[in-house]
């Protein structure tokens, strides 16, 4: 509109200063301009929009094999946000969450597990899981679920399960992969995660190609959950890539629980008994136990033998000194360069009054 504008008052000037025009350049020509709208996708649903994932692929999988994918949801509304219904459309899949009520900014994982066993072929379900806010307002998410379960391939065992490995340490678990496929190859083996690596090695097979996939967790990885899907390329167009879950979980070399004795209020006089669990991956010794003060008011109880679990007993006789309490012990165990220490706090109330004492008050 503003070029048009500005073309119609050029022509009215050179008109005003005396310039003739040709008739055809006094015509004036409107150009249409068309503009396409922006292409969105469909709007989501607010229950949809706590979801990370609206589809789950799973890929090619052997036949047998434990294939385990998740989606997150997130509440992020003020409001407490309640799953009422897990479910799936098939019973090839399975699903399951192990919280259902959320509040504003927590989150869940919803775990989908394909059943490789009694199910092969082509599997096309659904995730359907119910949400409502205090009992209202009700939403359904659909999320589309895919996956082919290979017959002619098996793995086993059927997932690698590195188990809990002690932190520094690092470990190795193999799979074996079989195949009545003539010609099939294993090309290569590939993890996600850059502290996980495979290696693949061919074997003989009686009437079948067997490979030996071996999977590494290196020793730097931290603490927690370790979980990834390992992708196994081969040289068959029809399965180019098949699936594999790996699974582990990396601890400390030692577990202490509770982190924190609690011993909550006390009355002088009544003994008050607590236990410390210690956990190891390898046997170990408690060499010592230490206490930060000097009041006579402990009591301990462990074994000195070598094993993989200890517990030790403390009772604890509250002195007569109202307020709180707070002690510190110390275990040292042989090898280990830093003890473990583990405070205990509580409150010391004042002793309740005689019942002697009280019916003399009353006299009184």
């Amino acid at each position: 509109m503003r070029k048009y504008l500005l073309t119609r008052c050029s022509l009215a000037a050179l008109s005003v200063g005396g310039m003739a025009l040709p008739a055809q350049a006094q015509q004036t020509t409107t150009t249409s301009v068309i503009t396409t709208p922006v292409q969105t996708g469909p709007k989501l649903s607010w229950a949809e929009s706590t979801f990370s994932e609206l589809s789950m692929q799973f890929g090619t999988v052997p036949k047998g094999a434990n294939v385990v994918k998740t989606v997150t949801v997130t509440n992020p509304f003020k409001e407490d946000l309640q799953i009422t219904n897990i479910g799936t459309s098939c019973g090839c899949f399975q699903a399951s969450t192990p919280k259902k009520l959320l509040k504003t900014h927590e989150t869940t994982v919803i775990s989908v597990s394909m059943n490789t066993i009694k199910f092969s072929g082509d599997r096309n379900a659904n995730l359907d899981v119910t949400m409502t806010f205090n009992g209202r307002d009700y939403k359904s998410v659909r999320v589309p679920l895919k996956g082919f379960i290979r017959t002619d391939f098996e793995i086993n065992p059927p997932a690698v399960n590195l188990a809990t490995v002690e932190q520094g340490r690092g470990t190795t678990r193999s799979v074996i992969l079989r195949t009545m496929r003539p010609g099939m190859k294993v090309t290569g083996v590939r993890a996600t995660n850059p502290l996980v690596k495979a290696e693949v090695r061919e074997r003989a097979g009686y009437g079948a190609s067997e490979f030996e996939i071996s999977v590494s967790l290196d020793s730097s990885a931290p603490l927690g959950e370790v979980r990834d899907l390992l992708s196994i390329r081969t040289n068959d167009p029809s399965t180019p890539e098949l699936q594999v879950e790996v699974s582990g979980k990396v601890e400390p070399d030692l577990v202490i629980t509770p982190q924190q004795l609690t011993l909550g209020n006390m009355r002088p006089g009544v003994p008050v008994t607590k236990s410390i669990i210690i956990r190891g991956q390898r046997p170990f010794v408690i060499e010592k136990l230490e206490r930060d003060t000097e009041l006579d008011v402990w009591k301990s109880k462990y074994s000195r033998d070598s094993k993989n679990l200890h517990t030790i007993n403390l009772t604890m006789t509250p002195p007569d000194a109202p307020g709180e309490y707070s002690e510190v012990f110390t275990i040292s165990i042989p090898g280990r360069p830093e003890p473990i220490k583990v405070k205990a706090v509580g409150t010391i109330i004042s002793a309740a009054p005689s019942s002697t004492a009280t019916s003399q008050a009353k006299v009184d």
